[in-house]
């Protein structure tokens, strides 16, 4: 079972389908942080090349796009001596982020992550098209803040889900039977 199936098993288990976030980040330590910070509240499948973030964004119609600048170039099927993959062509996160923001996906809100900070860098995000550009090492609670200016509260979006199909939440239905 890899990382993303893991993800969607928990996501069925909790009952309600939570916002999917494709999140491309090739350093293992920031996947994990960002899987602890927001995987709680939403569906994240994580890509670590711009080959892999471009087919899971079109496969998998995300709500949203967190997108490190920095990512590493997909695999090819060609060997170095010591018979690991050569590396592909390097596309930098702003590659990815101009294509699909060209594509059926321009729509979809891209935060883009990087941690280069200055004027320079975010007047390249914002040339890509990205709809935030964020500095990293960035705190989980700031990141769920301007996860809620694009998708809203993912606990109020619950309790609105709950009240639009009728369904009442299990606390209230505990204290209807102890009545």
């Amino acid at each position: 079972m890899n990382e993303t199936e893991s993800i969607e098993i928990e996501s069925e288990v909790a009952g309600r389908r939570r916002q999917r976030i494709l999140v491309v980040e090739d350093s293992k330590t920031q996947r994990r942080s960002l899987r602890d910070g927001l995987g709680q509240d939403y569906e994240l499948i994580f890509a670590v090349n711009a080959r892999d973030a471009i087919a899971l964004a079109f496969t998998r119609r995300p709500e949203l796009i967190l997108l490190d600048v920095n990512i590493e170039p997909p695999p090819t099927d060609e060997l170095d001596d010591e018979g690991n993959p050569k590396p592909g062509k390097y596309v930098s996160g702003l590659e990815v982020c101009r294509q699909l923001k060209k594509s059926v996906l321009k729509d979809t809100p891209i935060l883009v992550l990087t941690a280069k900070s200055g004027f320079l860098p975010r007047i390249k995000g914002r040339l890509a098209h990205a709809d935030q550009y964020l500095t990293k090492p960035i705190d989980t609670a700031a990141l769920r803040e301007h996860l809620y200016n694009y998708l809203g509260n993912p606990k109020a979006r619950a309790r609105l889900a709950m009240l639009e199909t009728g369904a009442q939440p299990i606390s209230s239905m505990a204290s209807a039977k102890a009545v």
